[in-house]
């Protein structure tokens, strides 16, 4: 058994994850996947409000198996606020941009300039789904009633919000972390991993299969941080 931390995008709400982390608590495990919007300040990501959430989270599950936080997609770059925060046995990416070893980074800054001609006049970008258009949305989530609860829960970001630079220790990447591709677009961040040594699965489906297909996701994370699970010996003393 483990306890399973699931982190959802700052662009979307954690039903993109629940249905991720509900399939992992029916394989036997504990598995929280909390709402995160209240650590997104007006300017940019609060990582004392995030941490306190999580936290607590954290604290709500049984304590004597292994931590393991996993960060969907732009979640990625919260792992290095949280990990020095956090007694982990590993870490995963989901899909998800790999912060650098160390160092500071500004998540997406190669995307920022794509977001400008989306900015609406109080500075403000519209919600994620809004983005793609109807079309790519129903390809991605074809269940009207769960994409449509997807888009219930997206904010309305500040452009400011991509602006942020985040602080990363030396040391977020310890003591283990793997990576779980979902889709090809992001075939890039996984080879990243691989290149740093890091465990890699590719799945091949679409980037929402975490919310469509979350059994099939839930199996595949597993078989990948077996390892983790079978080397575990427990808190230190």
């Amino acid at each position: 058994m483990a306890r399973f931390l699931v982190l959802h995008s700052p662009l979307v709400g954690p039903r993109t994850v629940s249905p991720f982390a509900e399939a992992l608590q029916r394989l036997g495990h504990g598995a929280a996947a909390p709402h995160l919007g209240s650590a997104v300040s007006a300017g940019g990501l609060s990582p004392s409000i995030l941490r306190t959430i999580v936290g607590q989270s954290v604290s709500s599950m049984p304590q004597h198996a292994p931590l393991i936080v996993l960060a969907h997609s732009g979640a990625g770059a919260y792992l290095p606020i949280l990990s020095t925060h956090l007694a982990v046995a590993g870490q995963v990416l989901i899909d998800a941009v790999a912060p650098p070893p160390a160092g500071r980074f500004t998540p997406s800054a190669d995307f920022r300039s794509e977001l400008d001609p989306l900015v609406e006049p109080d500075r403000r970008l519209p919600p994620w789904p809004q983005w793609w258009g109807e079309h790519v949305m129903a390809e991605l989530v074809r269940d009207p009633e769960l994409r449509a609860a997807i888009g219930s829960e997206c904010p309305r970001l500040p452009i400011s919000f991509y602006d942020t630079v985040i602080e990363v220790p030396a040391n977020w990447a310890r003591p283990w972390v793997g990576y779980l591709r979902l889709s090809e677009r992001y075939e890039p961040e996984a080879q990243v991993a691989a290149r740093r040594g890091w465990p890699v699965c590719r799945r091949v489906g679409n980037h929402l299969d975490i919310a469509t297909r979350p059994e099939d996701v839930a199996l595949d994370l597993c078989e990948l941080v077996q390892p983790v699970l079978e080397s575990w010996a427990g808190p230190t003393q």
